[in-house]
């Protein structure tokens, strides 16, 4: 699927920084962590932040040493895969993810990079969830939703991706573009195609 024709200014990437929480993040928590299991809340919240400042120091460099590398000929896309992973590393403390994704804007608006988040959602989260959901909607520039066809089950049609994407000016108005696909899983990737397209 090629967005670039829809919308000018749609992502390019010539070099990928994937940031994979499950294998960095825990280890670099549990070095602080294990120091104080026995210890106060604050110290475990201090453990956890400080695991969470170094991972940042480790996206920072490798960000730097590839735009570096490449004199900003290439363009450079920070994949952070997953972020509720982070929120249970974090104990569910959605102020220390936003602070970490504040952060990690912060890193990718300064090197004209591009920043992907791929977080979860739970049909059955609670107001504390949406919430912080709501300030992912608000930081992101597209908003790419996979779900379930309101209609049911499908034999050829698995769910349904949106794309939104927010801050289009029109005519002195402010609007956010749509665009919904059918998607089908297949063997070895997904097909995505426009509702009603198939027969």
């Amino acid at each position: 699927m090629e967005l670039r024709g829809e919308w000018p200014g749609t992502l390019k990437c010539n070099h990928i920084v994937f940031v994979y929480i499950q294998d960095k993040l825990p280890k670099t928590v549990n070095e602080y962590g294990m120091k104080c299991m026995n210890a106060t809340v604050d110290t475990k919240e201090n453990a956890v932040e400080l695991g969470l400042h170094e991972l940042y120091s480790k996206i920072q460099r490798a960000v730097e040493v590839h735009s570096l590398k490449d004199n900003s000929k290439g363009h450079i896309s920070l994949v952070i895969d997953d972020l509720s992973v982070l929120e249970i590393v974090t104990h569910g403390s959605t102020d220390l993810v936003l602070d970490f994704l504040h952060y990690c804007i912060t890193l990718t608006s300064e090197l004209d990079c591009s920043l992907v988040i791929l977080n979860h959602g739970d049909i059955y989260q609670d107001t504390e969830a949406a919430i912080f959901l709501s300030h992912l909607i608000y930081l992101a520039d597209f908003i790419i939703k996979a779900e379930p066809l309101a209609t049911g089950i499908a034999a050829d049609v698995h769910g349904q991706l949106t794309v939104v994407k927010k801050g289009i000016f029109n005519n002195g108005n402010y609007i956010s573009a749509a665009i919904n696909f059918h998607f089908q899983v297949k063997e070895n990737g997904v097909e995505c195609f426009l509702p009603g397209s198939r027969c």
